[in-house]
């Protein structure tokens, strides 16, 4: 029995691993067609966005995915609860860089900065309908779900950018090629996971019990998130957004088996234990 279950976990951390990596092969490829094709300051621009993303999706989960996977026994309330607050959370942090991207674009100097940020942090809306369906996978150790999900999603939105690439939509292609894969993999989830229906429910108690696991997770995972990007927000603010690209690019492809292994082991492992 014992040796079964052992068998399994590694089972579980290979496809967790494989997950990672084959998703970023496939990226690496699209990014490396797009980049014949676009400028470098187009994938500086982006790098700079991805920065607000992903410190907008740490503040809208406010860590309650995580409480999903921890927690025994979790009842429909709860989940929904928790769906419906990090749903609630996006939608406000999407309205602050909405607001607030005017002032942010004075730091970078490029006009259509504004219009980027407004479509591009609509993302962390788009994702927050998913961060319910990600965590339960997880914690159901249903990596081969996710796997198919995000391997099907890449392919066919980087199919999708390269064709508004060629067709000389600019960065933008870039924007599409990240909602349209959040898009793909939303549909994916959906039709892949049926042992929970989304259902917008929201009670106090419940809400309280998992965000006080969650804050504290957030907190770290903030931080963690604005050391590990300070570098294009800063290059960004004093030099072109061409460099931001160069860095951004050279940095993720040296990065990119340490992160997505790195990655891959920590999803299995929390579930875990």
């Amino acid at each position: 029995m014992i040796n079964k279950t052992t068998d399994k976990n590694i089972a579980n951390l290979f496809i967790s691993i494989m997950q990672q990596n084959g998703i970023q092969l496939v990226n690496l490829v699209v990014q490396i067609l797009l980049a014949r094709i676009l400028d470098p300051k187009d994938f500086g621009i982006i790098g700079v966005l991805l920065v607000f993303y992903a410190i907008g999706v740490a503040l809208s989960e406010m860590g309650l995915n995580l409480s999903i996977i921890k927690t025994n026994n979790l009842t429909n309330d709860e989940i929904n609860t928790i769906f419906t607050s990090i749903v609630a959370g996006s939608i406000i942090i999407f309205l602050t860089l909405f607001f607030l991207a005017p002032i942010l674009a004075v730091f970078y100097r490029v006009d259509t900065f504004v219009s980027a940020l407004r479509v591009y942090s609509s993302s962390i809306i788009l994702y927050s309908f998913s961060a319910v369906y990600i965590a339960l996978l997880t914690k159901k150790l249903k990596f081969k779900v996710q796997l198919k999900v995000e391997l099907i999603s890449t392919i066919l939105a980087g199919i999708l950018s390269y064709i508004l690439a060629v067709l000389g939509y600019g960065f933008w292609s870039l924007i599409y090629l990240h909602l349209s894969r959040l898009a793909f993999k939303l549909i994916g989830y959906f039709l892949l996971e049926r042992d929970w229906t989304p259902k917008l429910y929201w009670n106090f108690q419940l809400f309280r019990k998992h965000i006080l696991f969650g804050y504290k997770i957030t907190g770290s995972t903030i931080i963690g998130t604005s050391t590990n990007n300070a570098v294009p927000i800063i290059i960004g603010s004093y030099f072109n957004l061409t460099y931001v690209g160069y860095f951004t690019q050279g940095n993720s492809l040296a990065r990119i088996f340490y992160t997505n292994v790195n990655i891959g082991v920590n999803k299995v492992f929390f579930a875990l234990f």
